[in-house]
């Protein structure tokens, strides 16, 4: 499929030089650098919030660096230009791919550049030769006219790589690949990206997989907290020290007490159990799912993109429908099949889509932390008091510390951890037994966090049982009394967090000891 000549790895493809990224007063990426040879395959790993998007969209022009410079083969790229990127030869497979699923494949492929005869009409003749090329180029036997939509996640993954090799991408930017992919599709990627690497192309793998890494990969870098922690040999790198670069040392995050206003571990109701979930299953996102929570208990659910964590939550609020299994909660042993049923039970969730599905921007903060609470501030004929909205709108905003100027204020003005507060405050002024929580820290600053983790904590303290799902190390180790651990939709690990360290956790989220 390619040539097999020998490409000499020291030849330069990328060299990423002193790349910063400012966003307001937080700095997300400050003076990282990296290069990659012509025909090496190059891992970049770091958690959540690393940096390692900022320094692609860097690479890619999707981000103009406040400072440094990129330059591909010998060439300096333009800052903020990604199309002038793409033409200089690099080239971005995200996780979330983007395509015209009612389109064809061969037309997903020349998207933007299709052929065009004398009389200014597509020359379909061509388009489907050149598709037909371009797809035995990463060894997809499928038909160039059959929609996008007709094709699998795996196959979508090969069609972007041809468009890539289509352009004469010289490097190729592969991130989270394998996410929705089973085994064989797995290898079958690998061994696609061994061909790749054989001609002379570099790749960019980005993932939360070590095992894969390891296993694919010539040099890594990893990043924390915006910063450069180096760039290894992987043959050279143990997996403990790798993440332990990644920021998991046992003596740095070893669990910190909680605050004063949360009991410790063993305070919680044990005889008091709010939940009870046994063999839950649903098709193709998580397998027979079992676990409880108590009266003031916070239990963690963790795992890789993909492990059926989220999907799992919104089984539980009846948002996704399960396939197997039950539940026990408010009385009754029946499976939740919707929302509205959940919280009349006394479930309380909290999207990870804070602007999508946990404000309404357009609304001020009262309207947004009055919603639930409607059926109180009525009269029997189902007219409003707008002093006692005013009246409960003023409480919340003192209760959940929401910086503000006022009721009126439209949310969609508020910072991000204020805007994640009044989220968190219209779903606690309804009074659930069980709060859901998905990512309820992530992508609010240090201050905020901290309040909103009080918040959640006071719940406990007034006798609420908490599911807190969360790709935040820090955040599980520091709130949590357990933390149970996905992989791949199979519950292989559960901690009680009293003395568990960041390394010991990483380790099973990555499914080296699973």
């Amino acid at each position: 499929m390619f040539g097999k000549g020998f490409v000499l790895k020291n030849e330069m493809c990328l060299e990423a030089t002193s790349a910063t990224k400012i966003y307001g007063k937080t700095t997300v990426l400050q003076n990282v650098s990296m290069n990659v040879y012509k025909g090496e395959i190059h891992g970049l790993v770091g958690r959540n919030g690393a940096g390692k998007s900022t320094l692609v969209g860097g690479i890619t022009g999707l981000v103009t660096l406040d400072h440094g410079q990129v330059v591909l083969d010998g060439v300096k790229l333009e800052p903020g230009n990604p199309e002038f990127a793409l033409n200089a030869g690099i080239a971005l497979v995200p996780q979330q791919m983007s395509s015209f699923p009612t389109l064809s494949v061969g037309e997903n492929l020349l998207v933007g550049r299709l052929p065009m005869g004398k009389r200014g009409l597509v020359n379909w003749t061509q388009v489907w030769e050149m598709a037909e090329a371009s797809l035995k180029l990463v060894g997809l036997d499928v038909n160039s006219r059959v929609p996008m939509a007709s094709l699998g996640v795996a196959s979508r993954q090969m069609v972007a790589i041809a468009q890539a090799l289509s352009r004469s991408a010289k490097l190729i930017i592969l991130d989270e690949p394998t996410a929705a992919l089973a085994k064989p599709e797995i290898s079958r990627l690998f061994k696609l990206m061994k061909n790749l690497s054989e001609s002379g192309v570099a790749i960019i793998y980005i993932s939360h997989h070590l095992q894969e890494v390891f296993s694919i990969t010539d040099r890594v870098t990893v990043l924390r907290d915006g910063l450069s922690r180096g760039t290894f040999q992987t043959s050279e790198i143990s997996s403990d020290d790798l993440i332990r670069e990644m920021g998991a040392s046992s003596a740095l995050t070893k669990r910190a007490r909680k605050s004063q206003t949360h009991h410790s571990s063993m305070d919680f109701h044990k005889d008091n159990v709010l939940l009870e979930v046994k063999d839950l299953s649903k098709e193709n996102a998580f397998s027979k799912i079992s676990l409880t929570i108590h009266s003031g208990e916070i239990v963690g659910v963790t795992g890789l993109e993909g492990c059926g964590k989220h999907e799992l939550v919104q089984a539980l609020f009846g948002l996704q429908k399960a396939s197997g299994g039950t539940t026990n909660f408010g009385g009754s042993s029946k499976v939740v099949q919707r929302p509205r049923e959940a919280i009349s039970r006394g479930m309380g969730y909290l999207s990870q889509d804070r602007r999508g599905e946990s404000v309404f921007e357009q609304f001020n903060v009262a309207d947004n932390l009055t919603m639930t609470v409607l059926d109180r501030l009525q009269n029997k004929w189902g007219f409003q008091f707008p002093s006692k909205a005013e009246k409960v709108a003023k409480n919340a905003i003192s209760t959940y510390s929401i910086i503000c100027t006022g009721p009126e204020q439209n949310v969609g003005t508020l910072s991000g951890g204020n805007q994640q507060k009044v989220a968190l405050g219209k779903m606690l002024e309804s009074g659930p037994s069980l709060l859901l929580l998905e990512e309820p820290t992530q992508g609010v600053d240090i201050a905020a966090k901290a309040s909103i983790t009080t918040i959640v904590a006071e719940a406990c303290e007034r006798g609420a049982g908490v599911l807190l799902v969360s790709d935040e190390i820090e955040t599980l180790l520091q709130v949590t009394d357990r933390v149970i651990v996905l992989y791949k939709g199979e519950q292989i690990a559960e901690f009680d967090t009293e003395d568990l360290d960041g390394e010991t956790l990483i380790r099973a989220i990555e499914g080296i000891d699973a």
